[in-house]
Formats: structure tokens, sequence, C-alpha cells
């Protein structure tokens, strides 16, 4: 129906989003835990690398995280618009019957 039809997309792609921010996240972590470590200051190139790399999962996670939240509230609106749809039918039929 219109509902499976129009959330299955949605739920794809937070599902995907979900694996990303998870990966992601790990590798940022590491990233703050490479720049607490002092002993890793020698490399400058390995330090500007990964700083480069730091600061481009900054903006990917917020951006993911933002386009997380939209495409949930949208499934969720959708679910609630079937759920009520549901309902009234459920209310129409019992009514006829």
């Amino acid at each position: 129906n219109k509902y499976f039809r129009e959330s299955s997309p949605l739920k794809k792609r937070i599902n995907e989003i979900e694996s990303l921010l998870v990966s992601q996240e790990n590798e940022f972590r590491y990233l703050e835990n490479y720049f607490a470590a002092p002993d890793k200051y020698g490399d400058n190139a390995e330090i500007k690398t990964n700083t480069r790399r730091h600061n481009e999962l900054k903006k990917t996670i917020a951006k993911l995280t933002e386009e997380w939240a939209t495409l949930a509230t949208d499934a969720e609106n959708k679910r609630l618009a079937f759920e009520e749809a549901k309902k009234e039918l459920e209310t129409q039929y019992g009514e006829k019957g």
C-alpha cells in the first residue's frame, strides 16, 4: 500500500545512515584519542592528515545526523497518518457492519 511504498525507502536510508554514523563516529573517537596522546605529535604530515579527516568527519557526522532526524520525523509522520487512516477505515467498516 501507499504507506509501505513511501516508508520503505525512508527506513532503508535511515538504516544506511545509522550504519554510516556508527563507523564514522568510531573513526572520530579514534582520532580524538589520537590527538589526546602526546607521543603522536612527532609526525607533522600524519597530524595534518588526521586533523583534516577529523574536520571532515565532524561535518559529515553533523550532516548525516541532520538527515537522519529529518527522515525519522518523516517516517514517523507517515506512520501516524497511516494509523489514523487505518483507524478511520476500521470505524467506517465497523459502523456499516
